[in-house]
C-alpha cells in the first residue's frame, strides 16, 4: 500500500517538475534598461531588419490614424508582437519608441518593478512606489486608456493605475514625447469574432 502511494507521489511530482519547465520556458522574462532597450532583444536605433530578424515571432504590421501628432512624427513603420505585448515604432534611421505591455514579462534594470504582475500596490500606493523607484517626474498626465494616469521622464514614460503599471514607453525625441502625451496607457486587443 506504502509502495503505490510513493509511486503515485513521485509520478504527480514527476509531472509537476514537466509541466513547470514547459511553462517558464514560454514566459521568459527580460531585463528592460529605461535608456537603451530590452536588454539581448532590442534597443532604440535599432533598424526594422534587425528586430525583425532578432525576435523570430510573428508580427502584424499596424497602421495608425493620421492625426497631427503622428503626421509630424514621420514614421516609416509599427510593428507589433502581440504574444510579447511590444510594439516598435521606426523611422527610416531606426527604432524611435518602444511601447511594453501585457503579456510581456520583466523587471527594470536596478529597479525593483516587475512589468506587469497586476495587482495591490506593495506599499499601498501605485504613483508613490514608482516616484520612489523612478525618482521625481519632469510631469504626470492621467485620463489615459483604462483610467491610467503616466509619469514622464527624460526616457520615456510609465503608466499605471489601481492594479500597477500597465505600460512603459522607451524614447528620446520630443516630437514621440507630444505623441505620447495623448497617447499613454494599456491598450487593448481584441480578437476578431467569426461569423
Amino acid at each position: 500500500m506504502k509502495a503505490q502511494f510513493y509511486r503515485k507521489f513521485l509520478t504527480l511530482g514527476a509531472l509537476a517538475w514537466f509541466f513547470s519547465i514547459s511553462l517558464f520556458a514560454e514566459t521568459a522574462s527580460f531585463e528592460v534598461s529605461l535608456f537603451t532597450g530590452i536588454s539581448g532583444l532590442l534597443k532604440l536605433g535599432d533598424s526594422y531588419n534587425k528586430v525583425t530578424t532578432a525576435i523570430s515571432s510573428p508580427f502584424e504590421k499596424l497602421t495608425l490614424a493620421e492625426t497631427k501628432e503622428v503626421t509630424q512624427l514621420k514614421l516609416s513603420d509599427v510593428i507589433f508582437f502581440k504574444q510579447w505585448g511590444l510594439k516598435v515604432y521606426f523611422r527610416k534611421n531606426g527604432a524611435v519608441l518602444i511601447t511594453l505591455q501585457e503579456p510581456f514579462k520583466g523587471n527594470v534594470r536596478t529597479k525593483n518593478i516587475a512589468l506587469f504582475p497586476f495587482g495591490p500596490c506593495p506599499t499601498g500606493d501605485w504613483e508613490l512606489f514608482l516616484t520612489k523607484e523612478l525618482g521625481i517626474p519632469d510631469f504626470k498626465l492621467t485620463g489615459g486608456r483604462f483610467n491610467s494616469a503616466s509619469l514622464f521622464y527624460s526616457w520615456g514614460d510609465m503608466s499605471f493605475n489601481n492594479n500597477g503599471p500597465n505600460e512603459l514607453a522607451l524614447y528620446r525625441d520630443p516630437l514621440v514625447r507630444k505623441f505620447r502625451e495623448k497617447n499613454f496607457g494599456r491598450e487593448l486587443h481584441l480578437v476578431p469574432t467569426s461569423p
